[in-house]
């Protein structure tokens, strides 16, 4: 593949910004828009409900305006909300992989094959790993990204709870060892806040914030973490004023 979510990039050259939309609401007034604060709005098709707009209409909007779209159905048991059968759930997938730039799925779904297969050379693919109750070390942390890779996905993101910094060192030593592989890391829990603009400064290659509402306690907005990586990420400065920075 050479494109990264829609941009002529490598994955991992420079954070990307992702804007987390979970209402209807909120996804028709990131399709009506004419400027984001991000470079990839997420539509989150478990929370907003596959029934509730014509996400697919919004979904070709932005991809056609230049926009990173990416597609997560996200199921119950890696915290989303998608509660059901597979099949559904893949039909959903193959529904929006003409019309994103990007799709999102749990690298242990029994689906993930498929979802690979179809989006080859299409979109860009995103293997999830959640832990909601401890921090791998680090060891552990390169094992899931190396069986990522092994599955064909081409970004393993990895989110699990950090409770201290040295939790979230974790994350940074494993973006240093897997320096060759487009990884995404994001912590959750009391350094969740900070890691969404520590960890893309460290080597992650995409960073989340919300469009609409926050989903978690004390998660930053899409535009306060793309602020702060203009301040901080000279790569990442150049590519947005290039981009063209919102009002």
């Amino acid at each position: 593949m050479t494109l990264f979510l829609g941009y002529d990039m490598e994955p991992g050259l420079i954070p990307l910004v992702v804007g987390v939309v979970s209402t209807p609401e909120g996804l028709e007034r990131a399709a009506a828009a004419d400027s984001w604060p991000c470079d990839v709005v997420e539509i989150r098709l478990d929370l907003i409900g596959e029934e509730s707009c014509d996400w697919t209409v919004a979904a070709l909007r932005m991809t056609k305006a230049g926009l990173g779209t990416l597609l997560t159905v996200r199921h119950v048991s890696e915290g989303g909300r998608w509660t059901g059968d597979e099949q559904s759930r893949l039909d959903c997938y193959l529904q929006g992989i003409p019309l994103v730039t990007g799709v999102d799925v749990e690298l242990g779904a029994e689906i993930l094959a498929d979802v690979v297969s179809s989006a080859r050379d299409r979109a860009t693919v995103i293997g999830s790993h959640h832990n909601f109750r401890a921090m791998p070390d680090v060891a552990s942390l390169c094992a899931t990204v190396r069986s990522g890779r092994s599955a064909g996905v081409d970004v393993v993101k990895i989110a699990a709870f950090a409770s201290d910094e040295i939790d979230l060192r974790h994350m940074t030593g494993a973006l240093k060892k897997c320096s060759d592989s487009a990884v995404c890391m994001l912590a959750m829990g009391p350094q969740g806040p900070a890691s969404r603009i520590s960890l893309p400064l460290a080597g992650s290659c995409l960073t989340y914030g919300y469009l609409d509402k926050p989903n978690a306690p004390g998660q930053p907005s899409a535009g306060t973490i793309r602020d702060a990586l203009m301040a901080q990420h000279d790569e990442y400065r150049v590519f947005a004023e290039i981009r063209g920075e919102p009002p």
